[in-house]
């Protein structure tokens, strides 16, 4: 589906009152990006180890609900998604895009275990101070919006709704 949507009430049973995590990872040339979503039930939103978004309402699902800025830096990126629901099953819907929220080319999407060991590993040498660039993406970036554990730009959180 291009809105990476899914349903999780057509994977679970029961369907009701159940909570769901997911994750992924997504490459792309470096760039400003947004992650786009809207969640049936509440949802959190974690990029890297980073929560982004949070919305304990319990929703019916509308497209392009929330907006994420986030950083796409040529690496991984894991995006890992909670979503619950009380009286219905709970659904995502999920797509990245530029910052304005249009189609981004050269983007991939992979939810592979060696993309997942590659990941870890590049967080564990960047947990050790062996790898990993801390270089702000723009020159107004201050290290007051930086992760100090990992040096990462801190992921805004700008719900739309």
């Amino acid at each position: 589906h291009p809105y990476g949507y899914v349903d999780f009430g057509a994977l679970m049973r029961p369907r009701e009152a159940i909570c769901v995590m997911g994750a992924t990872f997504v490459r792309g040339p470096r760039i400003e990006a947004s992650l786009w979503l809207a969640a049936q039930g509440s949802v959190r939103v974690y990029i890297d180890e980073h929560l982004a978004l949070e919305d304990t309402a319990y929703r019916h699902l509308d497209a392009d609900r929330h907006a994420v800025a986030f950083e796409l830096d040529g690496q991984w990126r894991r995006i890992t998604v909670k979503v619950c629901g009380a009286a219905s099953a709970p659904a995502l819907a999920l797509r990245i895009a530029d910052r304005k929220g249009a189609p981004l080319d050269g983007v991939f999407v992979e939810a592979s275990e060696a993309v997942s060991v590659k990941h870890a590993a590049r967080r564990a040498a960047r947990a050790a101070g062996l790898g990993g660039s801390t270089k702000p993406s723009d020159a107004r970036a201050s290290s007051s919006r930086r992760c100090a554990r990992c040096g990462r730009r801190r992921v805004p959180a700008s719900p739309s709704a």
